[in-house]
């Protein structure tokens, strides 16, 4: 029954705009409806899909971030794994010097 129904529809739409003079307001009013509902559906979708895409970017630069975060990490850890034969040469270095003279400090009385 609808077939048929959107089948006479499109034969008054290719007669032109004055067909859709004879159609009954309450169906122009449905269709207008029907059409409003479908461009609210669209955007809807639409968002979803640009959420979706927004949400992958974001994967995408956490992925990336935690990336060069494990790089850095790799190059700081090397750093630390060199530098104990460093610091023990200096603490070798620091042994080697003589030592200061350390004078009691006098504590100042008062009167």
């Amino acid at each position: 029954m609808l077939d048929a129904w959107w089948k006479i529809l499109s034969a008054r739409l290719d007669a032109g705009r004055a067909a859709l003079h004879r159609l009954p307001e309450f169906i122009a009013y449905i269709a207008e409806a029907l059409w409003m509902q479908a461009l609210e559906e669209s955007k809807r979708r639409s968002t979803l899909r640009d959420n979706a895409r927004v949400t992958e970017l974001d994967k995408q630069r956490l992925e990336v971030h935690a990336h060069v975060l494990s790089l850095r990490e790799g190059e700081l850890d090397s750093g630390l794994r060199a530098r104990p034969s460093g610091l023990r040469g200096s603490a070798r270095r620091a042994s080697n010097r003589p030592q200061l003279e350390r004078r009691p400090i006098a504590a100042k009385t008062t009167t």
